[in-house]
């Protein structure tokens, strides 16, 4: 072998930290968007509840979506199912 190959061939013995520097800053990105999913998911609250109010009969029901055009809401938000809170 040659002294140049010799040099190639240390250089490759010694110097295979590349992956491990990729692999480092992959798991480093990897932990940086767990730990923004994870205080995401700390702040989420449940969504709150309204009165609604038929149209047609007034008829009234306690919902966390707008149940469509027959009804207009009158009351809330409630924290509770009941619309009491």
């Amino acid at each position: 072998m040659t002294r140049q190959g010799c040099r190639i061939a240390d250089g490759v013995a010694r110097g295979g930290g590349g992956f491990r520097v990729v692999a480092g800053l992959f798991l480093r990105r990897l932990a940086a968007i767990a730990l923004a999913l994870a205080a995401a998911t700390v702040q989420a609250a449940p969504a709150p509840w309204y009165s609604y109010r038929s149209l047609a009969d007034n008829h009234v029901i306690c919902a966390q979506t707008d149940p469509g055009p027959p009804f207009i809401r009158f009351a809330g938000p409630f924290r509770n199912a009941g619309c009491r809170r």
